[in-house]
């Protein structure tokens, strides 16, 4: 099924849309730019590799493999490092977060000391109720 645009309404709308045609087209440009250097240069290294392999009298597919190495190497510390950055982020909104929960969990009742337990602090009750100034054992 194909996708239904709304007909611009005026010449604005009109104009913009040629504009973000043009900026997507633009972004096309470079992200291509950058890919045909990054592949000019890896195939040159490529290429310097495998010279210097057969000039030293080693198979040319052991140069190959350092370049597949370099390749994930990079790939892989691209993703650490975007992991690296989000679990940093984490933390920040962890800390953040702290305040707010701590206010959550404080209790809400108000629990009121009576008089027998200020008194036992005071008198030092054990916990047969005898504070043992008469000798006895409170049983």
């Amino acid at each position: 099924m194909a996708k239904v645009f709304k007909k611009p309404k005026d010449t604005l709308e009109i104009f913009m849309m040629k504009i973000r045609n043009l900026l997507a087209y633009q972004h096309g440009i470079w992200a291509a730019h950058i890919w045909k250097r990054l592949k000019t240069t890896i195939s040159r290294w490529d290429t310097l590799c495998v010279y210097k392999a057969r000039k030293y009298g080693l198979p040319a597919w052991l140069c190959h493999v350092p370049m597949t190495c370099l390749v994930t190497l990079s790939v892989i510390s691209c993703l650490v490092g975007v992991l690296l950055i989000a679990v940093i982020i984490l933390f920040v909104w962890a800390f953040l977060l702290i305040p707010s929960m701590m206010e959550l969990l404080k209790p809400t009742v108000n629990v009121k000391v009576t008089n027998w337990e200020e008194k036992s602090h005071k008198y030092n009750y054990d916990s047969n109720g005898s504070n043992g100034s008469d000798g006895s054992t409170g049983s």
